[in-house]
């Protein structure tokens, strides 16, 4: 039995390592989607301090542009007026 135990321990050391070069990538990308997903939801919904129909100006007349992290066509969609 003492001559399978070099052959049994390889395995195991192998498939952990198979394992992690295959996971390890997945669970990045996991990661990194969530954070984009946290950001995006960030994005689409205001504080509850920040009312959406906010019509304030910069004195100016024109209304203030609102701070956006998100790529700039998903804040284009997101604050496009409908006429």
């Amino acid at each position: 039995m003492s001559e399978y135990n070099g052959v049994i321990f390889f395995a195991l050391v192998g498939f952990a390592a198979l394992a992690a070069l295959l996971l390890v990538p997945v669970y990045r990308f996991l990661r990194r989607e969530e954070k984009v997903a946290e950001a995006w939801m960030e994005a689409s919904y205001p504080p509850a301090d920040e009312s959406p129909e906010d019509e304030s100006t910069d004195g100016g007349g024109a209304p203030r542009k609102r701070e956006c992290k998100t790529p700039v066509h998903i804040c284009t969609l997101m604050f496009a007026r409908k006429h």
